[in-house]
């Protein structure tokens, strides 16, 4: 089977969703500051969503990843980057993440700020008791801030519940909420660049495949180069199989495995 060339994901695909983050965020700046809850499954294009709709923008994004660190080494590196972006002066050395978001919303009081923390679920691990004192911040800044906080993850599931069950402190305080899908077939076959020559047939295999997520059409397409494809696939050094893994491991914990 002849490898067909991905081109660059088309603009169009996800200006719907770029047009409403640019949207909220100058909101946000003009009024008072909003929360965006940004949920879709790994790999989707979350990030790349993200990266497009703020690039060449007069007041870029901090951009703020989350990863499964101790508290007080993610707050380093937290620190580090809002000092080299904002060039915000901090004394000390903040250890608590309700530290470093309460710098942001002082700073946002007076200069419009969109900030975007990704995997905002795997706080749980970190801190679970981040949630209420983010609520609690959250509500006290309400008439001052011009804040866009943007809070990203790929666990459905965790996200939906720390922000829709009544239960949990941040129930109620999402503005907007962007669900991202994977990719419909009538966009794969845009990103095929041979799509005058492609059968139905084959569309359907890539898109079964792939199930329209940008980063697996990618691998399924290094993994076209060989002579063949399903050996390649289901082959124990697969990275869909790695990726079937992980998949599980994060949505129903290690135990999915065994």
């Amino acid at each position: 089977m002849k490898p067909p060339v991905i081109k660059r994901l088309p603009i169009k695909v996800r200006e719907p969703e770029s047009q409403r983050l640019q949207h909220w965020s100058k909101t946000a700046a003009n009024d008072h500051r909003l929360l965006t809850l940004m949920v879709g499954r790994r790999r989707v294009g979350k990030t790349a969503l993200l990266s497009h709709a703020f690039q060449d923008k007069d007041l870029p994004p901090l951009y703020l990843f989350v990863s499964r660190k101790q508290e007080s080494l993610l707050c380093d590196e937290f620190t580090t980057q809002i000092r080299e972006i904002l060039s915000i002066p901090i004394f000390g050395t903040p250890t608590k993440l309700a530290e470093i978001l309460e710098i942001l919303l002082q700073y946002s009081t007076s200069t419009p700020l969109t900030l975007i923390i990704d995997e905002f679920q795997d706080i749980q691990r970190i801190n679970p008791a981040f949630f209420s004192e983010l609520q609690n911040l959250w509500d006290r800044y309400k008439s001052q801030s011009h804040m866009h906080l943007i809070c990203c993850g790929s666990l459905y599931s965790m996200m939906t519940r720390l922000f829709q069950d009544r239960r949990e402190p941040l129930f109620g305080r999402a503005d907007n909420r962007i669900n991202l899908q994977p990719l419909r077939p009538c966009y794969l076959a845009e990103l095929l660049s041979d799509r005058d020559q492609l059968s139905p047939a084959t569309l359907l295999q890539w898109f079964m495949l792939s199930g329209g997520v940008p980063r697996y059409l990618e691998m399924l397409i290094q993994a076209s180069t060989s002579e063949s494809l399903w050996q390649e696939l289901i082959s124990e050094h697969s990275l869909f199989i790695e990726e079937g893994h992980f998949r599980l491991a994060e949505e129903f914990g290690p135990m999915a495995l065994t």
